[in-house]
Formats: C-alpha cells, structure tokens, sequence
C-alpha cells in the first residue's frame, strides 16, 4: 500500500477524483480496502465473468455511500484475514483466531496420522475429515467457498501433487534451505512440478 519512503502507493490525483465521486474523502487504505472488499465478493466474479477473461483488474466505483463503506467494511475484514491480523489492526485486534473455549474455533479433532488421500465434509457435524483426521466446526459457507472455479478447501489437488512427489524419483527431488517456515524447520524436498515440503 506504500512507496519505500511511505508514501501511498496511488495514482497522483486519484484519491481527491475518488473523493470527489463518492462523496466523501477517502484514504488510500480506504481504496484498498474497498478494491479487496468489492473484488473478494462471490459477485464481482459472477457479475464480471468475461470481462475477467481479459489480463487487468478493472473495478467498479459506486457512488452509493452505504454501498461504499460495506465494501470498505469488508475489505478491510478480509486483509485482517489474510495478513494474520498484520493490517486494520485497530478494528479487529491483532489475532485472527477465535478466543479458546469459542464454539466457532475451529480445532483440530482427530490427529492426521498418515498422508491423506481424501477429503470430506460432513454438514450435520460441520467436521473436515482428511484421511484419518478431523477438524471442526466448520462452516458450510467456508467448505463451500470458492476461488474463482476452484473450491478453496479442495486439498484434492494438493493431495494428489504430494503423492506424486513422494513416489518421484529421486533425481526429480532437491534438498533446499527454506528459512522461516511455520513448522520451524528450515530443510524441505521440493519436486520440481511442485513444492511440497517434507
């Protein structure tokens, strides 16, 4: 959202044209948050399905002001989201999970004790199991949710290229250093068709 020297990373002139549309003054987290907000819903991709097919995001400005801070609103909820609570802090705090003892948090269940091979959701428990193992409560609306064609919780395909690379051969494998991974360890193999961390 920022120049190197912390200048907002917008178009000289295009904030006050914004502004002077929609009516009110708006910041460049503001168009930020409303261009994550507006594209991010299920509608923008029905809605703009060919339009799509060509390279370019192309994003519609409503001059409707409620219509506008919703999809501020949203926008900003679904950066939190997806920088780990690094952004908008000041609206929903610093840590994207549930309280402990939340009937919402999502936990894991069952222990995945072996690689999976498959993926199911049971909609009367609103339970995830993969191969062995089980996670809930989730949502139908998450288990649903789609990202363009593909379902976001598809791990079929994801399945599918770490079985693969596990019966690659070997000289399709590398040894890498990978710093600053989640789990701490710092050597993967990684298949040359894709990166599956071991």
């Amino acid at each position: 959202m920022l120049h190197p020297g912390g200048r907002p990373n917008v178009a000289k002139g295009l904030l006050g044209a914004l502004s002077t549309i929609s009516g009110r003054e708006l910041t460049a987290e503001d168009l930020i948050a409303y261009i994550a907000g507006v594209t991010a819903h299920p509608g923008f991709t029905e809605k703009f399905t060919e339009e799509l097919d060509t390279p370019g995001i192309r994003v519609p400005i409503t001059t409707d002001l409620e219509l506008l801070q919703q999809a501020i609103d949203l926008g900003r909820h679904a950066i939190w989201l997806h920088t780990y609570a690094e952004r908008f802090t000041d609206i929903h705090g610093s840590d994207v999970r549930y309280p402990a003892g939340d009937p919402h948090r999502i936990t894991n269940l069952t222990a995945v004790n072996t690689m999976p091979t498959a993926m199911t959701y049971d909609p009367g428990t609103a339970t995830i199991h993969i191969g062995g193992g089980s996670f809930g409560p989730v949502p139908q609306a998450v288990w649903s949710y789609t990202v363009g064609a593909e379902k976001s919780s598809n791990l079929g395909s994801t399945i599918a290229r770490a079985t693969r690379a596990a019966a690659a051969p070997a000289l399709w494998t590398t040894s890498t250093q990978r710093p600053g991974r989640r789990n701490g360890t710092a050597n993967s193999s990684t298949c040359c068709r894709c990166s599956v961390a071991s």
